[in-house]
């Protein structure tokens, strides 16, 4: 009989803040799909009603990611164009006739993910400028959320016949599946953020009251550890930097 052996993150439940430790009544854009809200050390930004934020004039901009090791570098997808830019000189390094709602980099830096509403995922090489695997993995015409796991795996979000799916892959064979989650019928658009120091993995869909929290195997296996209730509805999440935290207080 095989023994028993309790999960490191039983007790990873997040600590709740008081009241006088959150903000109130602020207004979140309700047309982003992406989410609106990210973390510094010292300062939160968000997608506001009726406002946008931005550096580049680059027309409607579905999602922008800066490269992890380059600080200067970002990503930047739009309806019909994914695009690179250094933003020390202003300059645009690499543009790509791509519909795309979704971008993110790998680990190092060294590759690219891309997705569109149609389901299609793409891996991308920025500096030999092409796609290294291809595969339509969704159908649900919505966007698919995607964050590396490591530097060559990943977990993807999005729909399957109505469902709400994570999924993660090897980008080595995108149609073989690693491990699935499925969060049930829902409108909200499917989230997900990883933690790369603790191996965990949050899973969330926008306007829902919770949220799932997974650790990641050495193979990109997925297991579901807890849900946490919120009573206020979901809009985005994002994650704190570790120099923000006390964290000696937690057992993670």
């Amino acid at each position: 009989m095989g023994r028993f052996t309790a999960s490191k993150y039983k007790n990873g439940s997040p600590k709740k803040l008081n009241k006088e430790e959150t903000a109130f009544g602020i207004r979140i854009s309700e047309l982003c799909q992406n989410d609106p809200i990210a973390c510094g050390v010292d300062k939160v930004v968000f997608t506001g009603e009726a406002a946008s934020l931005g550096v580049l004039d680059v027309g409607e901009v579905h999602m922008t990611r800066f490269h992890p090791v380059a600080a200067n570098l970002v990503l930047i997808a739009d309806h019909t164009h994914l695009r690179l830019y250094d933003i020390s000189t202003q300059k645009q390094l690499y543009s790509e006739e791509r519909s795309c709602s979704t971008v993110s980099w790998s680990y190092d830096g060294s590759l690219a993910c891309a997705a569109s509403k149609s389901g299609e995922v793409s891996i991308l090489d920025i500096r030999k400028r092409n796609a290294i695997a291809t595969a339509t993995l969704f159908d649900s015409g919505k966007d698919v959320n995607h964050e590396w796991l490591g530097v060559d795996k990943l977990v993807l979000a999005g729909y399957k016949n109505r469902d709400r799916v994570f999924q993660s892959v090897d980008m080595s064979n995108l149609s073989s599946v690693i491990s699935t989650l499925r969060l049930g019928a829902g409108s909200g658009v499917p989230h997900v953020k990883y933690d790369h120091d603790t191996r965990m993995l949050f899973l969330y869909a926008k306007g829902d009251h919770g949220f799932t929290y997974c650790e990641v195997g050495n193979e990109g296996t997925i297991k579901e550890n807890s849900k946490e209730h919120c009573n206020d509805v979901i809009k985005g999440i994002t994650l704190a930097p570790k120099s923000t935290l006390n964290v000696m207080a937690g057992e993670v």
